[in-house]
């Protein structure tokens, strides 16, 4: 997840342009390595309003959604699955891994479920003063590990966590 010094994923009407290219390639990497990613319907929309979508051709996009509908994109599926579904579902299709991609209320979700692993924060160094926060406000604890870290180009920082079980 791309994040600002404080937190946000995304400014509140969902626009991300403070996210570096430097990001940007890694994640589109990261993407095409796990072959799947799976995101909200705002990200979805937003990912594809601004034309980011045609760099993850033949990476398999799950849409989570309260209003499933299909697609004319065979890599694209639009589910009200709930995260254990939507493992399973990528463990049947043989993924090994899957790239939990946003928003808020969508990270929440995975993360109160019990299913993620690994957390990957690319910190920008940008504060923004309201927007769309990592996790929605759900009632769930999760201690992490902090397993790595590294600067990236721009003043940017990875940070790698491990859910402590």
């Amino acid at each position: 997840m791309a994040v600002t010094v404080n937190g946000m994923i995304a400014k509140s009407n969902g626009n991300v342009d403070f996210v570096s290219k430097a990001n940007w390639r890694l994640f589109i990497r990261e993407a095409r390595l796990a072959g799947n990613m799976v995101m909200g319907r705002r990200t979805y929309d937003g990912m594809k309003r601004a034309g980011e979508l045609k760099r993850f051709r033949g990476v398999r996009i799950i849409v989570v959604t309260s209003k499933p509908r299909r697609s004319t994109d065979p890599n694209v599926l639009f589910t009200s699955l709930k995260p254990l579904g939507i493992v399973k579902l990528l463990e049947k299709e043989g993924f090994k891994e899957a790239l939990v991609t946003g928003g808020g209320i969508l990270n929440a979700s995975f993360m109160k479920s019990g299913v993620i692993d690994d957390l990957f924060l690319y910190v920008e160094p940008v504060v923004i003063g309201s927007g769309i926060g990592l996790f929605s406000r759900e009632g769930f604890d999760t201690r992490l590990r902090l397993a790595g870290a590294k600067k990236m180009p721009g003043e940017a920082i990875l940070l790698h966590y491990r859910v402590d079980r």
